[in-house]
């Protein structure tokens, strides 16, 4: 499901109706309405506390790649494709599609409340901070990961400026 087709998911949910909460994957479940926009959701999962902090998402993928469920590099790329394809393609291995799975739902979210089309971030903000996170954790120390925490935080703030970083992916802003 790619983003657009996700935003017209919920919207047509909402506007039908139907009952919350809804399971949209095994462990991850959507509440509606929210309080931020009319399409809203507050998002819950039972393998990561707290969701709405983008800190506890990647942390989250840290976590399982010094678990050895996946690598670094699966994980970048688990990144690219979600924000190249949502979730169309199901990954062969069950914890990252399980992570691929709760950064989608996450991400749509603030594709919902901060759309792109209206100047917003949308869902490339928390992507990039994922990525800064993975990156400075796994490649490359040009930042701690407490600086990521803090741009993480970074509530109705301009956009941080970005870190130079050599082959960075397309949804990097």
């Amino acid at each position: 499901m790619t983003y657009e087709r996700g935003i017209n998911k919920i919207k047509d949910l909402m506007d039908r109706g139907v009952d919350s909460p809804i399971e949209v994957f095994n462990g991850i479940v959507l509440n509606y309405p929210g309080r931020k926009s009319k399409y809203d959701y507050y998002l819950e999962c039972d393998f990561v506390n707290n969701t709405h902090r983008h800190q506890d998402i990647y942390n989250y993928l840290i976590e399982n790649i010094n678990s050895g469920y996946f690598s670094y590099q699966e994980a970048i790329n688990m990144l690219e494709e979600v924000y190249e394809n949502g979730i169309t393609n199901p990954s062969n291995n069950s914890m990252l599609e399980r992570c691929k799975q709760l950064v989608y739902w996450v991400t749509l979210q603030e594709e919902i409340n901060y759309p792109q089309s209206n100047g917003g971030c949308g869902f490339r903000l928390p992507l990039s901070r994922y990525f800064e996170a993975l990156y400075v954790t796994f490649d490359d120390n040009i930042a701690s990961l407490e600086e990521i925490d803090d741009r993480s935080r970074n509530n109705r703030r301009r956009v941080p400026d970005l870190y130079d970083i050599p082959n960075r992916p397309g949804y990097y802003w």
